[in-house]
């Protein structure tokens, strides 16, 4: 790379989605040698059109920037832009005093307590940027893609793959006991990088890259302990609203619509 930068030439390498581990990996490693990468998440309309979506663009090697996030969109003769919003002027919100009335101000205060103890304040402190990192929560089109070629990939190599859909009861939402935007951030904390999410309706449809039997109930375990009250009482009592629907890929499965018709079918009430 850097001797062709020598050379005031720019490489730029276009890659999908990574849909199967293997190819994660070799995303990965691409990563590691790039100057800069920009990440595209894509918006649907309602005619499930993508024009536009969000951006993430991070410095990787030779750049002290953090990572920072805008739009793009995508126009007829123009292509891909990006919108930058400009940060607002600053303004200061305390009066400005002059200077005798400063060096009142100045003896009637007392220090922080940051100069008296042991403690610091957190603007002191300098952060560390993630060097690369991937969302694994998908759109219901681009799920079906990815479950589609993890489908293929079965046919072919006999490689299994497990898929959750974890069922938030309504009544938990309406009396403000979890929301599904919690949960989904539990199941966040508690799933691989590897492991892909789609929010659909209070489901959340799981895919692992492998298969195990006792993979739901480390699931649960993790989700539990990753939940916005750490009271055993509280975690008890949210679990009674939460359900778990597990399927294992088969010969007999045909395609991914097949799968989530199956699994995000509404039973009928009893």
């Amino acid at each position: 790379m850097e001797s062709i930068e020598e050379k005031n030439v720019t490489s730029l390498f276009v890659i999908a989605e990574p849909a199967t581990p293997f190819a994660q990996l070799l995303v990965d490693g691409i990563v590691q040698h790039s100057t800069a990468v920009i990440y595209l998440q894509k918006q649907t309309d309602e005619d499930g059109k993508s024009t536009s979506g969000r951006a993430t663009i991070t410095p990787n090697i030779g750049h002290t920037e953090g990572q920072f996030v805008t739009d793009y969109y995508i126009e007829p003769y123009k292509g891909v832009y990006f919108e930058f919003e400009q940060a607002p002027k600053f303004q200061n919100p305390f009066p400005i005093l002059n200077t005798v009335e400063l060096q009142k101000e100045q003896s009637t205060l007392k220090p922080p307590t940051s100069q008296s103890s042991k403690y610091k304040p957190l603007t002191n402190i300098d952060t560390v940027p993630e060097k690369f990192s991937f969302s694994n929560l998908y759109d219901i089109n681009d799920f079906t893609l990815i479950l589609n070629n993890q489908i293929a990939l079965y046919k072919s190599t006999g490689q299994p793959f497990t898929l959750f859909s974890i069922k938030l009861d309504e009544i938990a939402e309406s009396q403000k006991i979890l929301t599904i935007n919690q949960l989904q951030n539990a199941i966040r904390l508690s799933t691989d990088k590897k492991d892909k999410l789609c929010i659909v309706g209070n489901k959340i449809l799981i895919l692992m890259s492998k298969a195990d039997d006792k993979a739901l109930n480390e699931l649960v375990s993790k989700i539990k302990s990753n939940l916005p009250n750490s009271d055993p009482k509280f975690q008890d009592v949210i679990m009674n609203y939460v359900f778990a629907c597990t399927y294992q890929v088969n010969d007999k499965v045909e395609n991914a619509e097949y799968i989530l018709h199956e699994i995000l079918e509404d039973e009928p009430s009893r």
